[in-house]
């Protein structure tokens, strides 16, 4: 009886992993596309960011260079 209980639980451990499992591939299958579009989102602001940055930087330049003119 007792061998047959270890073997009961190891089947129903082993059941539960591999339910476990896909249950996460699943998950993961359907936010797949929402992942993607955030991380094509964060590309394009950090690009931005670097944008904006640059042209700080060339508008603080023109703006030394008009001053200097004065």
């Amino acid at each position: 009886m007792e061998e047959l209980r270890i073997r009961l639980h190891a089947a129903m451990q082993e059941q539960f992993k591999k339910e476990l499992g896909n249950a996460l591939t699943r998950v993961q299958d359907s936010i797949a596309p929402y992942t993607r579009f955030v991380r094509a989102e964060q590309k394009k602001t950090e690009a931005m960011q670097e944008q904006v940055i640059q042209l700080d930087s060339a508008l603080v330049a023109l703006k030394n260079d008009i001053e200097a003119v004065r």
